[in-house]
């Protein structure tokens, strides 16, 4: 069978560094014919019930198969390719929309920053894609926020002002903006989802220094991510929306909750910057997460302009 064109949005390049933070807090789905040969490599190598409701189990978090130095034991002892394919293909994502099948690489992957000027060209074929269409007015929103991002001058200031109305603060960004945002991080979910057991430790490590320095946002800081550090901030956002990773949220929600996780992380401190991103970008995808800041359409609204919708009128009844 012929293989669809694959588009991306720029060269593929990553370099695999061996962290570990890919096999953390995502239980990874087999496809049938590789029931069998996982279920031997468990046996092979002494881990017991390898197998959970069609995903590979997960241990405190993190893959069974994983040994102490946080290497994958199947791909050490019996080689990658007996490895999953959505692991032998991680971090490279596929999507197929609406009209063609669209590769990159996931923003989620811990050390996707080091490596993404200087790697050497990936190349992919289009296997393992998800299925994601939109409806007409999402594919609109969808092309016009990667349009915004591809402009010459785009920058996170530009960007946040063009999803939230009202005129710039000090730094940028529109007034009231990094008041609320920091007021979000004041919710105790957030802890506890970081403290449950199933939540994966690099994604915990991840977080924990943003909601540490959160506590000391009053008010909030008044620097914002520069240079490079910008770069990768608007390079992610491209990628959350190209490759639809949150494919259930509007795209100016998913481009709003991105950047400000990138001026969180910044927040944090230079040397949280980067893996405090992808863990984010990572988090969001877990609707207990995404809810801990924004429940509902309501809160987002308020998020983003300070206001919150009106309530619906209830009218008395007639007498």
């Amino acid at each position: 069978m012929e293989q669809p064109d694959i588009q991306a949005l720029s060269p593929l390049r990553h370099s695999c560094l061996g962290c570990g933070g890919s096999c953390h807090g995502v239980r990874v789905r087999l496809f049938p014919d590789e029931v069998a040969s996982i279920e031997n490599a468990a046996i092979s190598l002494g881990v017991s019930d390898p197998i959970v409701d069609g995903r590979v189990r997960q241990d405190a978090g993190q893959c069974a198969f994983l040994d102490a130095h946080q290497r994958c034991r199947i791909h050490a002892n019996l080689g990658s390719e007996r490895k999953p394919r959505i692991c032998k293909q991680y971090p490279i994502a596929l999507v197929r929309t609406e009209t063609e099948v669209r590769a990159g690489i996931d923003p989620g992957c811990y050390t996707a920053f080091q490596t993404w000027h200087t790697a050497p060209e990936i190349d992919v074929e289009a296997y393992g894609a998800a299925e994601s269409t939109f409806d007409a007015g999402a594919i609109r929103q969808e092309a016009a926020l990667l349009r915004l991002l591809h402009a010459p001058n785009a920058s996170i200031p530009s960007l946040l002002r063009a999803l939230c109305p009202g005129e710039p603060d000090a730094v940028g960004l529109p007034i009231g903006l990094r008041e609320r945002w920091a007021s979000r991080w004041e919710n105790p979910a957030i802890a506890a989802l970081l403290a449950d057991a199933h939540t994966g430790p690099s994604l915990r490590r991840g977080i924990q220094p943003l909601l540490a320095a959160s506590e000391s946002w009053s008010p909030p800081p008044v620097s914002l991510p520069a240079g490079e550090a910008e770069a990768w901030a608007l390079e992610v956002c491209k990628r959350m929306l190209y490759l639809r990773l949150l494919p259930n949220y509007p795209g100016q929600a998913v481009a709003l909750m991105t950047l400000l996780g990138a001026v969180s992380a910044h927040w944090a401190g230079p040397a949280h910057f980067a893996p405090g991103l992808a863990a984010w970008v990572r988090a969001l995808r877990a609707p207990a997460f995404w809810a801990a800041f924004v429940a509902d359409p309501h809160q987002m609204m308020w998020l983003a302009t300070g206001q919150s919708p009106p309530r619906a009128r209830i009218e008395s009844p007639e007498p």
